[in-house]
Parts: structure tokens; sequence; C-alpha cells
């Protein structure tokens, strides 16, 4: 009884705490542009690569048909993938082999659970290309620290991905998280609690904003979890044991899968305009 107790109140103090977050932040809205410096552009618009002196051989064969990199995703060299969406390409990737971990990249190597999302993307993109007619689609890297944060409880969240998808004066901007979230444990997770709430009163308060402002401009927030972890997994040590993935996606967690069914859901609304 006294756990029961101290999970309810513990759900009510939650709930309290981002009532009043997220009535701040909507108090203190503001319209900028997105710049080089908030998505990491490579440096002087160019990728470093470090590799150890034993594969400067490998390197220079690589260099003499450096157009390579953009054409395929040579993984066998430098592991890269290339996104005409991403705002700079090729995007370095990471595996998991010895040879890849001595490859150090300027700008820094996508994870696994990202480089994945991207490829899923460009999937989706390709497959769906005539649904996408009339739209861009932009999928800039967002910077920890440096690029477009939220404070959510005692820490800031910085999601990895900001989506950008752009259809005359309407914007759709998604923040994607793509992470494992076997330790978040339940559906308060403060970054959970961010994509399926906090961003809807934030969404609601940029849209008065522009319209207070008339600015010619109809923007539209949305943000999510991508899960890296199975479901089946996921729902034994979530909660009580009960939650469902119709349960996940209401609290905006994705599971990230080979089918790529869960871009439908992320793109569902955009559709359905």
């Amino acid at each position: 009884m006294q756990a029961v107790a101290g999970y309810v109140v513990k759900e009510y103090i939650n709930k309290f705490h981002a009532d009043k977050e997220k009535d701040h932040l909507t108090k203190h809205l503001t319209f900028d542009y997105l710049t080089r410096d908030h998505i990491g552009f490579p440096k002087d618009g160019k990728m470093i690569v470090r590799v150890p002196k034993d594969k400067t051989v490998d390197i220079d064969t690589l260099l003499k048909d450096v157009e390579k990199l953009y054409r395929t995703d040579d993984k066998d060299a430098i592991p890269v993938l290339h996104l005409a969406n991403h705002l700079y390409s090729p995007v370095a990737s990471r595996r998991d082999d010895h040879k890849s971990q001595e490859i150090k990249t300027d700008p820094v190597k996508r994870n696994k659970g990202e480089t994945a999302f991207l490829e899923h993307l460009r999937l989706y993109l390709t497959s769906m290309a005539a649904a996408f007619v009339g739209k861009e689609v932009f999928v800039p890297r967002n910077l920890s620290r440096r690029g477009v944060g939220f404070f959510i409880g005692s820490s800031s969240f910085y999601p990895d991905f900001i989506l950008w998808v752009v259809e005359g004066n309407k914007q759709h901007v998604f923040f994607l998280d793509p992470k494992g979230i076997r330790t978040m444990g339940n559906f308060t997770d403060d970054k959970i609690v961010f994509c399926s709430t906090l961003i809807q009163g934030l969404n609601t308060a940029i849209r008065q904003k522009a319209s207070d402002e008339k600015l010619a401009v109809d923007i539209t927030l949305d943000a999510y979890i991508l899960s890296v972890t199975d479901y089946q997994l996921v729902k034994k040590q979530w909660g009580d044991s009960g939650a469902t993935e119709k349960d996940f996606e209401t609290n905006h967690v994705l599971f990230m899968d080979v089918s790529i069914a869960y871009l439908n859901t992320l793109f569902k609304d955009l559709f359905s305009q």
C-alpha cells in the first residue's frame, strides 16, 4: 500500500512539474533562424578522418576516387552513409568491427541507432517518393549543448535529430531521439514526457505566436523517442509489464525495426492534411 501511495505521489509531482515547466517554456518562446552553428556543419566544410599509420595506404587509394564516398556507402574504407536530405553528406557512421573503431572522424560518427534511423529514412523516402512530391525534407544532426535544446527535469535534452519537412509555407518540425529505453522504466521519464506532453504545449504556443505576429509561416512541432530496444525486451521491465505497443505510440515512443513501418506512424499527421 505504501509503495502504491508513493507511486501516486511521484506521478502527481511529475505532472505538476511538467505543467509548470510547460508554462515557463511557452511564455518565453521566440522565433529564430537555424544556423550553421546549431547543426554542426563540418569545420570549413570538410570531414576530418584520422586513421592509424598502417591504414594510410588504404586512404590514399580511396582519395584517388573521393567521389566514391558520395556515390556509395563505402563501409569497407571509411564507414559513411550518404543521405541527400542531410544538410551535409556523407555522414560518418559507426560499425562494431575493430577496423572501424580505429578510424576517428570530425564530425564524430553516428552511433548504431542513429545510423539505422538515417538508413531507414533514406529507404522510406525512396519508397514513398510519390507522397513527398512538393515537399522538401531535411534532417540535420542536432548538437548536444550547442544545438536546439530543452530544459527538462534537472537536465537538458538535445534530441539527436531535427527532421524538417517543408511544403510551401508549412513547416513540420520533428525532434527525434533514437536510443535504448530499457533504463527509462515507465512513461514518466522526463524525455518521454517532453515528447508526449510538453512538445504539444510548445506547438500550440508557437502556432499562436506565429498567428499573433502575422508571420507567413505555418509551423507544427512534434517529438518522438525512437527505441532501438525491441518491444519484447522492454515490456518485461516497463512499469507493471502491461504496456502495449499502442501505449508506447500514444506516449510518442516508436520501436525501430527493419520494416521501417514506424515511419508511417511518424508521418501519419503529415499525410492526413
